[in-house]
């Protein structure tokens, strides 16, 4: 039986990840089944009470269901997982929730997953061998992101978008005066709403990007790992300056991205802006590629061809 799509809820205007990959799937395809209306409590008591697992008995009648979430699958494939084989889509998965994933593939029967973190997915797999683990890169929905001016035309010298990295940003604060410096102070978001988002992207020479485990070691560990931002970057041709994570230069054949000398971060990027023009190439050269490798609909062939023999 071909797999069909449970619906991701969310808690958040901002979380339409899950979304995205979700409505990708039922456009190649899969059908959609409508997930229930649990209130979020409700969903953390059973992740944490573990109350959520698979009976064989009622799967083997039912489609097994693609189910998409954060962290571990338990609170986003109740209840269906009882009754259904599932087949989880997860993102997030640091390494403090590698113990709760091992413990949910083995209640809910897990035969194939999909990661968006590649270390994940070799770890899970050294510890639960007969299970396929497959590295699903991220990726975007590109609709609304705007291709913008070229950059010598844009008005935002240095954006940086999200939590701020204190070890770049204390370097850079002094040395950026009497450009134009965007960044988000104290809670507050720097942009309102996703128009708002797209029109700085594609107003900005340079977006700041560095991977959570350089920016929150605390919480990401050693997992460096692909994020939306950098597509968001590509598909606003907004320089890249920062770090590259690994996936996304494998994923690439090259690095899209300038890597920051921290020897002297503030001349590097004053030489730069001084000569943006010449980095035209590179982020017109990442906006093709990115129309062919960074979307969610790019994603469908290894889903296809990972769970064929599986299912």
């Amino acid at each position: 039986m071909q797999p069909k799509v449970l619906y991701p809820f969310t808690n958040s205007s901002y979380q339409t990840f899950l979304q995205d990959m979700a409505n990708c799937l039922i456009n190649a395809g899969y059908d959609k089944v409508e997930g229930l209306n649990i209130p979020w409590k409700l969903r953390l008591i059973v992740a944490k009470t573990k109350i959520s697992c698979n009976f064989s008995t009622l799967s083997k009648h039912n489609s097994p269901l693609f189910v998409l979430g954060a962290g571990y699958i338990d609170s986003f494939a109740f209840p269906y997982a009882y009754s259904h084989n599932i087949i989880p889509i997860l993102w997030d998965t640091w390494p403090r929730y590698w113990n709760r994933i091992i413990s949910s593939f083995k209640r809910h029967n897990i035969q194939i997953a999909f990661f968006t973190q590649r270390s994940t997915a070799q770890y899970i797999n050294s510890k639960l061998e007969n299970i396929k683990c497959v590295h699903l890169p991220e990726g975007l929905n590109p609709n609304g992101y705007k291709v913008g001016k070229p950059l010598i035309e844009r008005k935002i010298d240095i954006l940086e978008l999200g939590r701020i990295f204190n070890k770049f940003h204390d370097i850079i604060t002094g040395s950026s005066i009497g450009l134009t410096h965007k960044f988000q102070a104290g809670e507050q978001l720097l942009f309102k709403n996703f128009d708002e988002l797209t029109n700085g992207l594609a107003d900005s020479k340079i977006t700041i990007c560095f991977p959570r485990n350089m920016t929150n070691p605390e919480h990401a560990g050693n997992i460096e790992t692909l994020t939306q931002r950098y597509w968001e970057c590509m598909f606003s041709r907004s320089l890249i300056f920062g770090h590259a994570p690994k996936e996304l230069v494998d994923l690439l054949g090259y690095n899209p991205a300038i890597e920051a000398d921290w020897t002297d971060i503030n001349n590097q990027i004053k030489i730069i802006l001084s000569n943006i023009e010449k980095y035209q190439y590179l982020v017109d050269k990442n906006f093709e590629i990115a129309k062919e490798k960074g979307t969610w609909d790019s994603r469908i062939p290894l889903i296809r061809s990972s769970i064929e023999n599986i299912i």
